[in-house]
């Protein structure tokens, strides 16, 4: 279950308390969860330990303040997400889906939308 899942990770998270993809992993169990706040705590822990997540904890931040009714820093957050991925990873499939997924929530374009300006 994903509550035993979140149970696995902060165990893991006690053993190497400076890993961010344990950080990142735990914010996605927690926004699966609906625990809003614990997923944006999570997720800002991983990007105060590096930059590996950053598009993923910022699609994960605005998913969450969304959710929590924080629409204009989500918008913030998921614009960031957008950029990253676009500039650094733009065909990561798990960073696609993510941005998908966040679109969906957000009412934005997503991957798959046409550039402005493209015929559509």
């Amino acid at each position: 279950s994903i509550e035993l899942a979140i149970q696995n990770f902060k165990k893991a998270i006690e053993l190497a308390p400076n890993n961010e993809g344990s950080f990142n992993t735990l914010a996605l169990a927690e926004y699966r969860s609906g625990h809003w706040a614990e997923s944006l705590a999570a997720s800002e822990r991983s990007m105060e330990l590096g930059e590996g997540g950053y598009a993923y904890n910022q699609f994960f931040q605005a998913m969450a303040r969304w959710q929590k009714g924080d629409k204009d820093e989500a918008r913030k957050r998921f614009d960031k997400a957008v950029a990253w991925t676009k500039d650094k990873d733009p065909k990561d499939v798990e960073l696609r889906q993510f941005w998908t997924e966040a679109a969906e929530l957000l009412g934005q374009p997503g991957p798959g939308a046409p550039a402005s300006g493209s015929p559509g």
